[in-house]
């Protein structure tokens, strides 16, 4: 469907950008919490060590108090009168209070350490991008896909891999109607598919046969941008032998095929496909992705996540993400403002064919819904859309926040 800016100029995406620029914001309001209730834990976590350290200080300093009265000055007589006896049971008695009150402390802080650790809020980082990337994408998102035939329905995975560098994986929950919810016979593709692969018969010459693929079944296939690949299986109902047949890697454009047994071992080496069938399997490639690619739409939970090559759960600071996508969706957000025929308004119209047209909008309120409870700093990194000063707009004038600070870099380590 096509859309338009507010001023009906082409708009370069073809969706509603105003719902993924909403969530794209949501999920940045959640990622920015999660930073600060992060930040909160570790400065409780600092609190508590300096605190026990003060203590365990004290208590070393009433240790040495308690060893010049009772060390320093022991009996001067092999016998202990009942002064002596007393002295000495107060020592020992003083020596395993302070034991105790040491071993209470350190108990106490290490409580206070596992509760913080607990509370923080770390976990809620790949829900928060799960819930945007299951429904929405950021600008020129990349989109891969893994298949396989299973039992009763097919599993599938869908990668993101966007410019700004976050990658994620998800789970996609074929729908049990679809054409790949099952293995799919070759002929529906492609009829006539046939490909050569050399053969050896016990001791006889190895020599040339044809393959006929569309005798088989597709039950693997591999479409990533450094990997293209799918596997033909005799049998659909269980594995059995067939041919995997690689149409690029990372090394090699050429297409090559190889037999494989039950377990998809190989049987020998890969081959290079002549030209006709380098063709024939292109032109069910082409069937393939004309078929398959769709199931992206049917990405659910993201299973992991990574920026710039760190795992997501690895980095201490939630904001860096937050950042990277609000720099990602910050362009279209202005140019929509620019081109907005209302104040204070996002605005797009969808054509919807026999010259009619629909009108989208959306308050800048609305976007920016939940923002003013974050910290100034995570605030005006929502500067970025342009948008604060149609916002305030007759307000009454506050003296300007500080320049945000400069933000951390990923870190794979704790604090």
């Amino acid at each position: 469907m096509k859309y338009l800016f507010g001023d009906s100029s082409p708009f370069p995406l073809a969706e509603n950008f105003l719902l993924t620029a909403r969530a794209a914001t949501e999920a940045c309001v959640a990622l920015l919490r999660a930073d600060e209730l992060a930040a909160e834990g570790r400065r409780a976590i600092r609190e508590s060590e300096v605190r026990a350290t003060q203590e365990l200080a004290r208590l070393e300093a009433l240790g040495r108090r308690i060893d010049e009265v009772f060390v320093a000055h022991p009996p001067t007589t092999t016998v202990m009168g009942p002064g002596d006896a007393a002295s000495t049971r107060i020592g020992e008695l003083a020596r395993a209070q302070l034991d105790q009150a040491r071993t209470e402390v350190l108990r106490w802080k290490d409580s206070a350490v596992a509760a913080s650790t607990k509370a923080a809020p770390l976990g809620q980082v790949l829900p928060a991008i799960g819930a945007f990337l299951s429904k929405h994408q950021l600008p020129e998102t990349a989109w891969s896909l893994r298949w396989g035939a299973a039992d009763p329905v097919a599993k599938a995975e869908a990668y993101a891999r966007t410019p700004c560098g976050l990658e994620a994986m998800l789970d996609v929950e074929v729908p049990r109607e679809h054409l790949w919810a099952h293995p799919v016979r070759v002929s529906m593709l492609e009829p006539q598919a046939v490909i050569h692969l050399v053969r050896k018969r016990g001791l006889g010459k190895a020599r040339v046969e044809p393959v006929r693929l569309d005798r088989m079944h597709v039950t693997a296939v591999t479409h990533m941008p450094e990997h293209a690949a799918f596997r033909f299986s005799e049998s659909s109902r269980g594995p059995s032998p067939g041919v995997e047949v690689v149409l690029r890697t990372t090394a090699s454009a050429h297409a090559t095929a190889r037999r494989i047994d039950v377990d998809g071992a190989a049987l020998g080496p890969a081959e290079t496909l002549g030209p006709e069938d380098t063709q024939v399997v292109h032109r069910l490639w082409a069937r393939v992705e004309a078929t398959i690619c769709d199931l992206v739409c049917y990405r659910k939970k993201v299973t992991a996540a990574t920026l710039r090559s760190v795992q997501i759960e690895e980095i201490v600071h939630p904001e860096v993400i937050a950042e990277v996508i609000v720099e990602s969706i910050a362009p279209l957000v202005r140019e929509m403002a620019r081109r907005s025929s209302t104040e204070g308004e996002l605005g797009l119209k969808r054509y919807l064919g026999d010259a009619r047209r629909e009108e989208l909008f959306m308050t800048y309120d609305a976007l920016l819904a939940g923002t003013d409870a974050l910290l100034p700093r995570h605030r005006l990194m929502f500067e970025g859309y342009g948008l604060s000063e149609s916002r305030t707009r007759g307000a009454t004038v506050v003296p300007l926040l500080p320049p945000m600070p400069r933000l951390p870099q990923l870190r794979a380590v704790n604090d």
